[in-house]
């Protein structure tokens, strides 16, 4: 199984927004490529419960799932319900954070031990500005990801029908 799926009492992943996927965002991209961004990454070992970040942390960077998982837990507000998936190998996390300089929007926690690369913001940055089709790429993978994010609110009556 890939992506995300479901945790506790949380919606069934296919209402769940789309991950950024390392094969999706490198398919059919030369081998070259792929390396290049390989090279920039820090993998390391993390154990059960490790914190990869947490929820309104700037974000520094992504970090690509390699072996393990991790939980991603989102709070809506203090007190209120904790939305929750599971991440599995291949995706990558923190992206949008990234990208943008905002806070992440979940914490990251592993839930069993994991190998995780890590590629910091800055040279994130740097290997878009040279990679051009990778740039396109993740704009469009994020742009997906987004577009799944309004379908799943139009779906929970949370936003209006723009559709139109």
């Amino acid at each position: 199984m890939q992506g995300r799926r479901e945790v506790a009492s949380v919606q069934h992943s296919e209402g769940l927004p789309r991950s950024v996927r390392y094969e999706d965002l490198f398919r059919d991209l030369p081998a070259a490529t792929r390396q290049a961004f390989e090279r920039l990454e820090e993998r390391s070992s993390y154990p059960q419960g490790a914190t990869l970040f947490v929820e309104d942390q700037l974000g520094s960077g992504v970090f690509i799932l390699r072996e393990g998982s991790v939980r991603l837990a989102h709070s809506f507000a203090p007190g209120a319900a904790v939305s929750a998936v599971i991440a599995l190998p291949g995706e990558i996390l923190g992206v949008a954070a990234t990208v943008s300089g905002e806070p992440y929007e979940s914490a990251a926690q592993t839930i069993e031990p994991s190998q995780v690369g890590f590629v910091s913001r800055r040279s994130l940055m740097e290997f878009l500005r040279e990679q051009n089709a990778v740039a396109f790429r993740l704009v469009q993978l994020l742009s997906d990801a987004m577009n799944s994010t309004l379908d799943r609110s139009r779906l929970l009556g949370l936003g209006a029908d723009t559709k139109h």
